[in-house]
């Protein structure tokens, strides 16, 4: 005779599991029910993965990084909704809100799309929290959901927030009728010490004696030479014309407990400052002199004419003349960035805003046809030279708005000149420095001949360049 087992009805029932998620999740379930007959189990778990991969260091040539998929599946054998995602970070000051995400919803591609589709689910958030996950409403038992997350920053907070880093640890947790799990992650992000303000060697200098050292900067940009320097000056502008300068600060902390004399050191032989020799009258607040360093025709000492002792500090402006040509750096998100080459009509007139308006019409049929490349300026501390090249052959095969007859007569000709129109409006039409290469392209390299621009370009500048062919 089988007995049975009676379960008494109105007794409190408690039952408390923890279940081991691999490290990355724990899952909590309690109740207190009144059990006719019997008892079922399931387990829940939440894996995370990508996430790590999102990490990068940015810099004035690198300002974005992704889209990067990250991927949240259920492993368990019970369905999870109401996400939840908590962060805790380690970093520097502001720079976690100073990092631009935007996460879209992929579904369950793992391969991302280089930017959200029209139509996607997507949120823009920072490091700096919260962080929502779009459509992470529920995850059934086994499924999974890839998110696409890139992360940027603008050139100046770049420019300003050099050196920092920022580390986040992420925990998305899903619960389903009491229970829970969850999953974590981590991303590390940091900012480059900008070469062009505290690199050794370049304008953060070397070799301090007597102190520490930081560099300010570059404190103006290219312009106009000022009103301190002691030669050839305008009697009535106050400035030396046609010379271009940029002006950058030091401060030095004395390390010595006795007033002494203090020194660092400049190499001129990377940009900006293009091999420039520096004098003493380019050192603007009388408390520093420089020398050369004999044998090495492009360092100089920079020491100060008075005495200090710890912890009192001296500030030193070089105000530098590197000649008319402003450096030439390689093109990059941080620098400057060169458009899609276009084949149009010639512009109207000499100048900026024609050029720019004629980039959008259909190239004639007969008399000349203009090829135009725009460049815009990113770079944030000062005035710099850049270099392009463009295939003519290439560029006529890609236009679709000219028939095939009139793309082999344009093939057969040659650049009649190559001209630069500047957004500033201190450019009409001068010529850069071009050559014609075996291969049916062209080489475009700006000199400065005098003048800023369009040679130099900088944040916020662009310059449109524009070539005649003639049918």
């Amino acid at each position: 005779m089988k007995r049975q087992l009676a379960l008494i009805l109105g007794v409190a029932l408690v039952i408390v599991a923890s279940i081991g998620v691999g490290g990355a999740a724990q899952a909590l379930w309690s109740a207190n029910a009144t059990v006719a007959a019997k008892a079922t189990s399931g387990s829940v778990s939440l894996t995370e993965s990508g996430l790590e991969k999102a990490g990068g260091q940015y810099s004035s040539a690198a300002t974005s990084f992704g889209p990067t998929a990250v991927t949240f599946k259920n492993t368990g054998t019970l369905p999870l909704s109401n996400f939840t995602t908590a962060l805790a970070q380690s970093g520097t000051g502001s720079l976690p809100a100073s990092i631009t995400l935007v996460i879209w919803d992929n579904g369950t591609t793992t391969s991302c799309p280089s930017s959200a589709p029209n139509g996607a689910t997507k949120s823009t958030e920072s490091w700096a929290g919260p962080i929502t996950w779009p459509a992470l409403s529920s995850l059934a038992a086994g499924a999974s959901r890839v998110f696409c997350l890139t992360s940027s920053m603008t050139p100046s907070n770049v420019s300003s927030a050099g050196g920092t880093a920022v580390t986040t640890a992420l925990t998305v947790t899903g619960s389903d009728n009491g229970w829970s799990a969850s999953a974590a992650g981590t991303v590390s992000q940091s900012v480059a010490a900008d070469p062009s303000t505290v690199t050794s060697g370049q304008i953060g200098g070397a070799n301090p004696s007597n102190v520490t050292f930081s560099a300010a900067g570059v404190q103006s940009g290219w312009g106009d030479w000022p009103t301190h320097a002691n030669s050839d000056i305008d009697n009535t502008s106050g400035t030396i014309k046609n010379q271009d300068y940029f002006c950058v600060g030091f401060t030095v902390t004395s390390t010595t407990a006795a007033a002494a004399t203090w020194s660092f050191q400049i190499d001129t032989s990377v940009p900006p400052y293009n091999g420039v020799a520096l004098t003493d009258s380019m050192v603007t607040t009388g408390n520093a002199k420089v020398s050369a360093v004999s044998g090495k025709p492009t360092l100089f000492t920079i020491t100060g004419t008075q005495p200090i002792k710890a912890p009192n500090t001296a500030d030193v402006q070089l105000c530098l003349d590197p000649g008319d040509n402003a450096p030439v750096l390689a093109a990059g998100s941080g620098t400057y960035t060169v458009g899609t080459p276009v084949v149009a009509a010639c512009p109207a007139a000499k100048d900026y805003s024609s050029a720019l308006a004629a980039m959008g019409t259909r190239p004639p049929t007969t008399g000349s046809v203009c090829l135009y490349l725009k460049i815009d300026g990113h770079y944030p501390h000062f005035w710099v030279g850049y270099t392009t090249s463009v295939n003519w052959t290439s560029v006529l095969n890609s236009a679709s708005s000219l028939t095939q007859a009139e793309r082999n007569t344009l093939a057969t000709k040659t650049s009649s000149d190559w001209e630069a129109y500047g957004s500033d409006g201190m450019s009409s039409g001068v010529t850069p420095t071009h050559v014609q290469n075996g291969d049916g392209s062209y080489t475009i390299t700006w000199t400065e001949n005098g003048l800023r621009l369009p040679v130099a370009i900088t944040n916020g500048t662009s310059v449109v360049l524009v070539s005649t062919f003639s049918y």
